[in-house]
Order: structure tokens, then C-alpha cells, then sequence
């Protein structure tokens, strides 16, 4: 988004802080799930379905996000699901051995999440150079979740699944701070394309793109942590490999940042 013709860094900053800290939970679902089942003594599929039912509140707010999102303050709802988000870690540490209770403050920072990342989209979507913008949430996605898969294991063995929950919470109060970043409202848009247009079928395409990779990583993303212990790893080893894995995954989102709008993506997507 642009202020008299100039980027508006604050706000972009504040959505760049949404998109790294709004899906935290998903992006340390390995170091979740095993949390969960080693803490709580689940079992892996009954841990799967707790983060599956996360992921659903995260889904079900993206829908909603579409009734909203270019009608309500986004400082005052990001405020608002930041502090949900916030909340509803706190209280899971509190009430982690009341499952029942448990599941549903899970579902509402599923929520939360979903209405932060959808925000925090919308937002960086109306900026002058989206892709780049978009490209360094995703290096701060990577940058900080790496960073955690290497110091949480000893916190979570220390404390329990409170510690992951905790640093939940920790990111929901970062991202607090960027959703007092934000504008009231972004671009106002119009719409002036119909399914018959030429290029209408470009957001289909890249709508297609995404629900694909999602469905064909996240079922081995959230395992990979069990899948080591199970082939006789170290949860410390496991946080490390997978950090410094995701540190290198790092040069893909740089690279997009420097090519920007150089290349056809439909070609990106392709790769």
C-alpha cells in the first residue's frame, strides 16, 4: 500500500509481522504433534486430529475473511485476533490436561491464526511490489521457525507441551504489536473480471497451485518429527536438522524477492 505515492513501511512491516506470526502453529506442527503425544500421552493420530481441528478454524476464518475483509477495520481486527491468539495459548497452558477444553481453545486460535494470515495476504496484496513484499514474510516465516526448531526442544522437554504453547504466545503478542501498524483499511477494488475475461483464470490457477502443495506436504510435515523418533533420533537432533533444512529453504523466497514480476508465473508455478 502506498501513502502519497510512497510504501506506508509501517503498515508493511505490521503485515509482514501477521504473515510470520499468525501461522506459527503450523509452521512447528513437528515439534507440536510430538509435544502433544510424548506430554499429553496421545496417540500420533489423536495429536493429528487436534492440529487438523487448528488448521480447520484456520480454514473456516479464511472463508469468513471474505465477508470482512474489505468492510471492517483491519487494525481493530487484527488487534482483536492477536489478543485471541494470545489468550487462547495462555489457556491452553493453563487447561492442557482438560482435552475437551483443550480442543476448543484450539480451534479458536485456529481461528485467530486464519484471520491474521488472510489479513496480512489482503494487505501486503495491495502494496507496489506485492511479490516482494510477500517474498520477505515468507523469509521471516523461515527465518523464525527455524530459529525455534532449534531452541524449543529443550524447552518443550523441560516444560511440556506448556512450552510450546507459550511460545505461541509469545508470537501472538508480537503479533500485537504489528497489527498497531496497520491502517484502517487498504485499497478499495473493483471488480472487472468476469470467469470469461482474459487472465481471469490466473487466481483459479494459483488457487490450484497452493491447495496442491498444502495437501501434498502438510501430512508428511506434520509427521516428519515422529517419523524420526521412531527411526531411533533425538528430539534436539530432529529440531536442529530440521532448522537448519528450513534456514536453506531460505533462498527460495530471497530469490522471488530479486526476481519479482521478471518472470511469467506461470512458469513459477510450473517449477
Amino acid at each position: 500500500m502506498t501513502i502519497h505515492n510512497r510504501p506506508d513501511y509501517r503498515a508493511i512491516i505490521g503485515l509482514i509481522c501477521l504473515l510470520v506470526m499468525g501461522p506459527m502453529f503450523f509452521l512447528l506442527m513437528p515439534l507440536y504433534i510430538g509435544a502433544l503425544v510424548d506430554h499429553l500421552g496421545l496417540s500420533d493420530s489423536q495429536a493429528g486430529l487436534i492440529a487438523s481441528l487448528e488448521l480447520l478454524g484456520t480454514c473456516v476464518a479464511a472463508v469468513v475473511a471474505m465477508l470482512w475483509i474489505r468492510r471492517l477495520s483491519w487494525r481493530v481486527v487484527a488487534l482483536a485476533c492477536a489478543i485471541l491468539l494470545v489468550s487462547g495459548n495462555v489457556l491452553s497452558m493453563l487447561f492442557v490436561a482438560n482435552l475437551p477444553l483443550l480442543i476448543a481453545l484450539r480451534l479458536l486460535t485456529g481461528f485467530a491464526s486464519g484471520c491474521l494470515v488472510s489479513l496480512a495476504c489482503a494487505g501486503l496484496g495491495d502494496t507496489r511490489l506485492p511479490d516482494r513484499n510477500f517474498a520477505f514474510g515468507v523469509v521471516g516465516q523461515l527465518a523464525i521457525s527455524g530459529t525455534l526448531f532449534i531452541v524449543l526442544p529443550p524447552v518443550i522437554v523441560e516444560m511440556g507441551v506448556a512450552g510450546i504453547f507459550g511460545c505461541f504466545a509469545l508470537c501472538g503478542s508480537v503479533a500485537i504489536i504489528g497489527a498497531s501498524l496497520l491502517p484502517d483499511s487498504g485499497v478499495t477494488h473493483e471488480a472487472t473480471k468476469t470467469l470469461r475475461s482474459p487472465g481471469a483464470w490466473k487466481p483459479l490457477w494459483g488457487l490450484a497451485g497452493g491447495a496442491a502443495f498444502f495437501v501434498a506436504n502438510t501430512a508428511v510435515w506434520a509427521y516428519i518429527e515422529r517419523i524420526g523418533v521412531a527411526s531411533g533420533l533425538t528430539g534436539e537432533f530432529i529440531g536442529t536438522m530440521l532448522g537448519i533444512g528450513v534456514f536453506a529453504s531460505i533462498l527460495g523466497p530471497l530469490l522471488a524477492a530479486w526476481i519479482g514480476n521478471g518472470i511469467n508465473r506461470f512458469w513459477i508455478m510450473l517449477t
